[in-house]
């Protein structure tokens, strides 16, 4: 992966406005749903390196001369970071092969770090939902989130299993020493004919929500073994979400689709929110899968 070349493609930005103090804001092209973006100076700078030229270990090393007394950890999780955030975004592009399609994880700052789940992960993500399951014990600062419509036994180490090995659930995780202690999780379309995505379990600090969310929503179109075209969030009128969760999920572009009255019981209205996928950045996801399936 450390030998990998990124190209920074300046002309996959639809926009881009310099701003005082070195700052920077730009939207992407094949991602126009994630809006303006700023970015510092820090990351322009990581950007202008990638020219195509360089592997990730000669950048690494190109900014610990620049900046010898910044920690060299912390110079290799800003630059990972970096490159891999404006490559889900298209913005980034790579000579040969794209080395975060293989691994899908993603470092964050105080050892923290973003991955997919995978098999191995069972045990931990049950007992971790496990350990969520009574909101009392939620601490203050924990955004928890269940779809009303998941039935009880539903995340059963057994229904797990089948959900992980039969790719109908992809399960994001915020990791730290080994342990989950975030995640999202979103189930795929049953239906050939259907291409809505639909949230499932939010549990995460809401400190690392955008982080997490953004992660998922990047790569499920990488993962999903159906074609989809929208994620959707349910909603009731019983059991509505809390103002923190309200707000981060409009702030994040899904817009009111739907209010279906009584259609969970007498009463009981369900609200669907969806946040749809640009055709560009689909399509180019759909040319970039060619390469690895």
């Amino acid at each position: 992966m450390k030998e990998a070349k990124p190209v920074f493609k300046k002309e996959n930005l639809l926009y881009e406005r310099e701003e005082k103090e070195g700052y920077w804001t730009i939207t992407s092209r094949l991602h126009p749903e994630t809006r303006e973006l700023i970015i510092n100076p820090t990351a322009r700078e990581i950007l202008e390196l990638a020219d195509g030229s360089r592997t990730i270990n000669e950048m690494v090393s190109d900014f610990i001369s620049r900046y010898p007394d910044v920690a060299k950890e912390k110079i290799k999780v800003d630059i990972f970071k970096t490159l891999s955030s404006f490559t889900r975004l298209g913005i980034v592009e790579w000579v040969g092969d794209n080395p975060f399609l293989y691994r899908y994880e993603e470092p964050l700052n105080d050892g923290y770090s973003l991955s997919v789940a995978q098999e191995d992960n069972l045990r931990d993500i049950e007992r971790f939902i496990k350990s969520m399951e009574d909101l009392s014990k939620v601490q203050e600062g924990i955004v928890s989130y269940k779809n009303p419509l998941i039935m009880q036994g539903e995340y059963s180490e057994l229904v797990l299993r089948q959900k992980l090995f039969a790719f109908s659930e992809e399960f994001f995780l915020l990791r730290k020493d080994s342990k989950t202690k975030g995640m999202i999780s979103i189930s795929l379309p049953v239906h050939p004919k259907e291409f809505g995505a639909t949230v499932k379990l939010v549990i995460c600090p809401e400190k690392f929500l955008n982080d997490l969310f953004k992660y998922s929503r990047d790569y499920l179109p990488y993962l999903a073994v159906r074609d989809i075209s929208k994620i959707e969030f349910y909603e009731t009128n019983i059991e509505p979400v809390d103002s923190f969760l309200s707000d981060f999920i409009l702030k994040a572009g899904f817009r009111k689709e739907a209010e279906l009255k009584d259609e969970i019981g007498f009463g009981k209205d369900l609200t669907i929110y969806s946040l749809n996928y640009g055709k560009d950045f689909l399509d180019r996801v759909k040319e970039q899968r060619k390469k690895f399936i």
